[in-house]
């Protein structure tokens, strides 16, 4: 049996998502009617000279479900151990600080939604199977109502190519601490901002932040201010949803021979200190 108070919860969670679920309900036929509009059936695509060479039926779609458990799942494990590779070579750290894992599979991701289809019907037209990827491009336009082939390729150009710009720059990103030092390379950075621990001048344990409604966000965060003006934010390679664990912050106040104040927000700290 639910209480009154959890079928109010319930009921409040539920129209909390409904603006998110009408949009997504509204959009997606919105879409599709957009693309039979400006991607009409390309018929003459899907008639395609037949020399009668045939692979088995099931082989072009093993293909490209293979393609996209190597484009998902290799692509994640690839740019996490690219990612963990470029911070090896400060081997001197004691601890080292990762982007959050969830950045790597936007890519890899996009990339086993979209590039499965058109690969194999490439590999199918150069491998001298033209008319059956004629024939797989006509059953998914008879399907879908517009010309597949040329979605995916916007697909791949709009959305999968913009995907990968911004995922890119985000390789080099982690946080080493050493035992006199902290290395923070950051979004597009190549190279290192370096922290010297001894200039280390004050420490400040932050609670959170408030929103733009006034409401408060609990968000535990380690500031540290050095002498030369520079503020290092112990969180600085997370997603701004994520808190440092107790090790960074034992590390850095420990390191910088610190003992932090505590405040409710990075807006409470005294200028000029």
């Amino acid at each position: 049996m639910y209480s009154n108070t959890d079928q109010i919860g319930v009921f409040e969670n539920l129209t909390g998502r409904l603006p998110t679920l009408f949009i997504v309900l509204l959009v997606i036929p919105i879409v599709f009617s957009l693309f039979r509009i400006f991607a009409p059936r390309n018929r003459a695509a899907e008639l395609m000279p037949d020399n009668g060479r045939r692979l088995p039926y099931m082989v072009p779609y093993l293909c490209m479900f293979a393609m996209a458990g190597a484009f998902g799942v290799g692509g994640f494990y690839l740019l996490r151990g690219v990612n963990q590779f470029w911070a090896s070579f400060y081997d001197d750290a004691v601890l080292k600080v990762y982007p959050v894992r969830e950045i790597w599979w936007f890519l890899p991701g996009f990339s086993a939604l979209v590039l499965p289809w058109l690969l194999t019907l490439w590999l199918l037209r150069k491998l001298g199977y033209a008319a059956q990827a004629a024939e797989f491009i006509a059953e998914g336009n008879e399907k879908a109502n517009f010309d597949c082939d040329r979605v995916m390729r916007w697909l791949a150009w709009g959305i999968l190519l913009p995907v990968a710009l911004f995922t890119l720059p985000a390789i080099p990103m982690h946080l080493a601490v050493t035992r006199t030092e902290v290395r923070v390379t950051g979004y597009g950075r190549l190279t290192p901002d370096v922290f010297r621990l001894v200039d280390a001048k004050k420490a400040y344990m932050v609670d959170g932040y408030y929103l733009r409604d006034g409401n408060f966000e609990p968000h535990a965060d380690l500031l540290v201010d050095f002498a030369d003006g520079r503020r290092l934010d112990a969180n600085a390679v997370g997603d701004g949803g994520t808190e440092p664990s107790p090790q960074l912050v034992q590390l850095l106040l420990s390191g910088g021979h610190l003992t932090a104040v505590h405040v409710k927000t990075a807006e409470d700290i005294p200028r000029n200190q």
